[in-house]
């Protein structure tokens, strides 16, 4: 079992505050293998942004083709001009004192799929 960060039931009320709420479970033959959650973020007018609020697998090997079956999929199938996904941030201790870090090979598939952080 792997951990998740946040209950499910919290990612299923954010999923529901946004506009055309959508779950989908990603497959690999008949099991499956990861959760696509995301919805029409409602707080912008002036452009069609969609939020990524959960995309999981269920093994570290099909991680980079989870995000781009799953970026496929929202652009032909919704009207995004803009995707947004948030990265959970672990606490680690570093040379005496906690520090907030993210899982680097998340980030790294994340940025050959063009994703940037400010």
């Amino acid at each position: 079992m792997r951990l998740t960060f946040g209950k499910p039931v919290e990612v299923l009320a954010e999923a529901r505050k946004g506009l055309r709420p959508t779950w989908i479970s990603l497959r690999k033959g008949a099991k499956d293998s990861g959760l696509l959650i995301f919805n029409k973020d409602a707080s912008i007018l002036d452009k069609c942004r969609y939020n990524i609020l959960q995309m999981s697998v269920t093994h570290r090997d099909g991680l980079e083709e989870a995000v781009r079956l799953s970026l496929n999929y929202i652009w032909k199938n919704t009207d995004a001009e803009e995707l947004r996904i948030g990265l959970h941030h672990f606490e680690v201790e570093e040379k005496g004192r906690k520090v907030q870090r993210v899982d680097g090979e998340i980030k790294s598939v994340l940025k050959r799929f063009n994703f940037r952080w400010k």
